[in-house]
């Protein structure tokens, strides 16, 4: 059998412009998953409970414009925050046509082509282990698969991307082992929460994500997809990441401004909106030393002058407010030195070194606080 695995589409009020497109992203989902026996969504539908009332209504009339085909569709931690619970029942997502809300604690199952699939509510603080104990021998004529939302254990490139301080989220984690899942004899994994593509083994089993299909922060330049999954007759996965028509990935710009180019960086900004905003959710990250005042007068205007675009720019000000510094010669020589470096070619890490070493050399020179804490959230 064949499914289409998506997760995080964190839907948002149409009134909002990435509302209006993860709609249409959801809608070209579903046109995909027209040629397959189901679609799985593991959590995250909504990027809060507080958004389910006004859209509820919506997300019925596109999940069910694909019946027969199967929706699938597990919580995940941001639909839970700020409200009810929008799968409890009180809404009428196409339950009585094709769509399954797997919603009992601790699991809920349903067979499809042959496989059966555990869908996994969001149980906060819980584990793998826990949520696995009331789970009956497997069939081993049936594939069992699993619709998870929560962090690998053991991954820590996905668990440190999720504990990023840009990709920090609410309401809590759910904890998924390995070890678990090959014991309990799944074949496949069908995550959700962390918006990074991922495909790993554990034995016989194949665990994913799919990565949110439509970039909700600009850390998620690997986005714009959902996974293809193929189990055949011995059971054996085959997963296929596919792109989605009209999803955006993160591009995310870093730009140092220094004194006096406050103008400059406005152009250069602008160029890259001009070249980038149409295809990716674009963000663009100002370091540096500089008149502040001057750079959000900058991001202001260039926000209003790309409203229009799918997903308007996300602008970060991280830079050092200037000073009259002309007359003292060792912060003169350090600025015009720290601007020579950012001008140069250079990889992420030299780039986020020099990032660190212009904020902390900045704040010593100038006697401003070099509190530890502070500090430490300036620069992650």
């Amino acid at each position: 059998m064949r499914f289409l695995h998506t997760a995080d589409l964190h839907l948002t009020s149409p009134r909002k412009a990435e509302g209006t497109h993860r709609l249409e992203v959801l809608r070209t989902l579903c046109h995909m998953a027209r040629e397959y026996d189901a679609l799985v969504i593991a959590g995250d539908v909504f990027d809060s409970a507080a958004e389910a009332p006004a859209l509820h209504e919506t997300v019925k009339e596109i999940l069910t414009s694909i019946n027969p085909v199967p929706v699938l569709i597990v919580s995940g931690n941001h639909d839970l925050l700020r409200g009810d619970n929008p799968f409890d029942g009180r809404y009428d997502f196409g339950q009585g046509i094709n769509v399954r809300l797997l919603a009992a604690s601790p699991f809920e199952k349903i067979e499809i082509a042959g496989a059966v699939f555990y869908g996994f509510p969001f149980q906060q603080s819980k584990t793998t282990s826990e949520l696995f104990r009331e789970l009956p021998p497997p069939e081993l004529s049936k594939p069992r698969v699993a619709v998870l939302h929560g962090t690998p254990w053991d991954i820590p490139e996905l668990s440190g991307f999720a504990a990023g301080a840009e990709n920090a989220e609410e309401g809590g984690d759910l904890i998924i082992k390995n070890d678990d899942l090959r014991q309990a004899r799944f074949v496949y994994a069908a995550l959700g929460h962390i918006h990074k593509p991922a495909v790993w083994q554990a034995e016989r089993c194949t665990l994913s994500f799919p990565g949110a299909p439509d970039a909700v922060r600009i850390t998620e330049t690997e986005g714009g997809t959902a996974n293809a999954v193929e189990i055949d007759k011995e059971s054996k996965i085959t997963v296929t990441r596919l792109p989605v028509p009209g999803a955006l990935r993160a591009l995310r710009k870093q730009f140092f401004v220094f004194p006096g180019g406050e103008d400059e960086f406005f152009d250069k900004a602008d160029a890259f909106l001009a070249a980038n905003g149409a295809a990716f959710r674009t963000g663009i990250v100002v370091e540096g030393i500089a008149d502040l005042n001057r750079v959000q007068e900058h991001c202001l205007t260039l926000g209003d002058k790309w409203r229009g675009l799918p997903v308007p720019p996300h602008f970060r000000v991280r830079a050092e407010q200037t000073q009259d510094s002309s007359s003292d010669m060792i912060i003169y020589t350090f600025i015009r030195k720290m601007q020579e470096m950012s001008a140069e070619e250079m990889s992420d890490d030299k780039r986020d070194f020099l990032r660190r070493s212009l904020v902390i050399g900045w704040r010593a020179l100038t006697n401003k606080p070099l509190d530890p804490e502070s500090l430490t959230e300036r620069l992650i």
